[in-house]
């Protein structure tokens, strides 16, 4: 899975991505979340 290489890959280029990469996937299910509603 991809979500098991983050530490490696945010290690390598920056923390600031992990942010963004939590706060897409956190947008993306809030959004499946409300269009299965």
């Amino acid at each position: 899975m991809l979500l098991d290489h983050i530490p490696h890959i945010t290690g390598i280029v920056s923390p600031m991505w992990e942010g963004i990469f939590h706060a897409m996937t956190r947008y993306v299910g809030v959004w499946f979340a409300f269009m299965a509603g």
